[in-house]
């Protein structure tokens, strides 16, 4: 259930990037954004784990801060990288 709960926060990150970010309106940077926020937010909630922070609640400050934490942080290596 926390996957769930990781891929929504996610998916709402990358769409909030997206929309206040970028100034492109293609189709493919949406689905792009989205897929990033949500990989991003996994990777948040697995780090947070592997450290020990536990999800005791589901929709508590710790789940959204990691998964916010983790979509930021793989948009802007993306980003980073994909300049070059």
């Amino acid at each position: 259930m926390e996957i769930l709960a990781y891929l929504l926060v996610g998916l709402i990150v990358g769409a909030i990037i997206k929309l206040t970010i970028e100034k492109d309106t293609s189709e493919s940077n949406w689905v792009l954004n989205i897929f990033l926020g949500m990989l991003g937010a996994l990777v948040g909630g697995f780090l947070s784990v592997m450290v020990g922070f536990t999800a005791d609640n589901l929709w508590g400050f710790g789940t959204i801060a990691t998964s916010i934490a983790g979509a930021t942080g793989v948009v802007l290596l993306y980003r980073i990288f994909s300049r070059y």
